[in-house]
């Protein structure tokens, strides 16, 4: 018998050949697939990276805000302590509200002058002087009592650095305590000095 050799026809061969690729070309997928995977894995790390930085600076944040309200809170009752310590009656007083009320605008002054911030205290002494110790006199006499007056001086004379802004304060405080309660009384005209 004999033994022809056939030909593979060109489309066979072109079959033949595109498997060959096909398969060995799986390999480049592969590799595709991993480096999406690195990438993914990667994205991942940094979104979690971010959340943890993220969750510290609100830590953070709210560990400086406590603090703060903390140092607040301390700072107010410290001077709700030295309120409470200077806003009293001396044993000797002025009986007269009026004068006890001049004294208290001079107290005021000097209260100014020693604690006040030096912005306050600038513009203090660039004109806001008369004005400010007018209304603390005002203020004192509308109060219409020698022991206001008296506390007022007391408080004023006897501050330190933590009330240096409590000016106000420690006037209101006085009158607080120890004003005249009259039912239904509106704003009382300040009573003058003779002469």
């Amino acid at each position: 018998m004999l033994v022809t050799r056939t030909s593979i026809p060109p489309l066979l061969w072109a079959a033949v050949l595109l498997g060959s690729i096909s398969a060995c070309g799986g390999g480049e997928s592969a590799g595709n697939d991993k480096a999406n995977a690195e990438a993914k894995a990667k994205a991942e790390a940094e979104k979690k990276a971010e959340e943890a930085a993220q969750a510290k600076a609100l830590a953070e944040r709210k560990a400086k805000r406590e603090a703060e309200q903390k140092a607040k809170a301390a700072a107010e009752a410290k001077v709700t302590a030295a309120l409470e310590q200077l806003c009293v009656v001396p044993d000797k007083y002025t009986k007269d509200p009026v004068k006890g009320c001049e004294d208290v605008g001079k107290a005021y002054d000097a209260f100014m002058l020693r604690l006040a911030p030096a912005e306050a205290k600038a513009s203090w002494e660039s004109g806001g002087k008369e004005k400010g110790i007018a209304m603390t006199v005002v203020q004192c006499t509308q109060a219409d009592s020698a022991k206001v007056a008296a506390c007022q001086k007391h408080a004023l004379d006897g501050a330190g650095p933590e009330l240096a802004e409590a000016g106000k304060k420690i006037l209101q405080t006085c009158i607080d305590k120890f004003a005249k309660k009259r039912a239904g009384a509106g704003a009382a005209v300040p009573k003058r000095r003779p002469g």
